[in-house]
């Protein structure tokens, strides 16, 4: 994968960062001369990707335990890194969990607890940076989506009305924001190799009685390609909606899932 270093100066934030597409995307804008910022809720994960980005990379790289759920927290997170790197002009929201079950079996709680995650925590977040880019006067957000914003699936309805919502935020944010020289996009990833889509076989296995082969298969057929997304693969797409050039997309849904999402 090839960088061109057209990020240095930028400060970028990435919750979730820690690990799976977050940790892909953090190195990613790192190698092309970002500083940058992972958020987590667990310190030990935070502490061992950064120890991993250092020794891969040069650059600037730290971390700030912050719960994206909490408001207090994302605005502490946010003011620390600013004062550590400067105003952030790159937000990534890729911070969520997951969760499967029948719709008869979902709870109002469990409902509360995604959308809780996927959208107040962008909520958070966004309102925490929103002033940096406007005194800027140019921004990236890219919200990490899923293509169960896009198309429907069966037993993750709490999971799927809150990423739909989350896209419905994105759009909603653009519009608002499209004469600042502010960008909000969503990227929808597919079945991506990460501990989530290691939930969905797991969860497949038990539901199912499969072998982890036969529920690594059901996965994969879901994408044309017959394969899982790679977390580098939704990395470069972040990475190329971050590049100042990039100032007339906004506002659009871009999956990264190998045509799924058509059929």
């Amino acid at each position: 994968m090839t960088t061109n270093g057209n990020l240095h100066g930028q400060h970028a934030w990435v919750t979730g960062g820690g690990s799976g597409i977050g940790y892909a995307i953090a190195e990613a804008l790192l190698r092309d001369g970002a500083k940058v910022t992972i958020s987590g809720r667990r310190g030990d994960v935070l502490a061992s990707a950064v120890e991993r980005l250092s020794t891969l990379h040069k650059g600037d790289i730290a971390s700030e335990i912050a719960d994206v759920t909490d408001s207090a927290q994302v605005v502490s997170a946010a003011q620390s890194a600013r004062q550590r790197f400067g105003q952030i002009s790159i937000l990534i929201n890729n911070a969520g969990s997951t969760h499967s079950a029948k719709f008869t079996d979902t709870t109002p709680a469990d409902f509360e607890a995604m959308y809780a995650v996927h959208v107040l925590g962008a909520v958070h977040t966004m309102q925490a940076v929103l002033g940096d880019m406007q005194e800027l006067q140019q921004g990236h957000i890219i919200n990490i989506c899923s293509t169960a914003a896009i198309k429907p699936y069966k037993t993750i309805s709490a999971y799927g009305a809150a990423k739909h919502a989350l896209l419905g935020l994105t759009r909603s944010v653009a519009l608002e924001y499209a004469s600042t020289g502010i960008t909000v996009n969503a990227v929808c990833p597919g079945y991506t190799a990460t501990v989530i889509a290691e939930q969905a076989l797991e969860n497949l296995m038990q539901a199912k009685q499969l072998t982890r082969n036969q529920a690594q298969a059901i996965l994969a057929a879901a994408n044309p390609q017959g394969r899982l997304i790679q977390p580098e693969e939704v990395a470069e797409t972040v990475r190329w909606l971050c590049q100042p050039s990039q100032k007339t997309h906004t506002g659009q849904v871009f999956p990264v899932c190998g045509a799924e999402w058509i059929g």
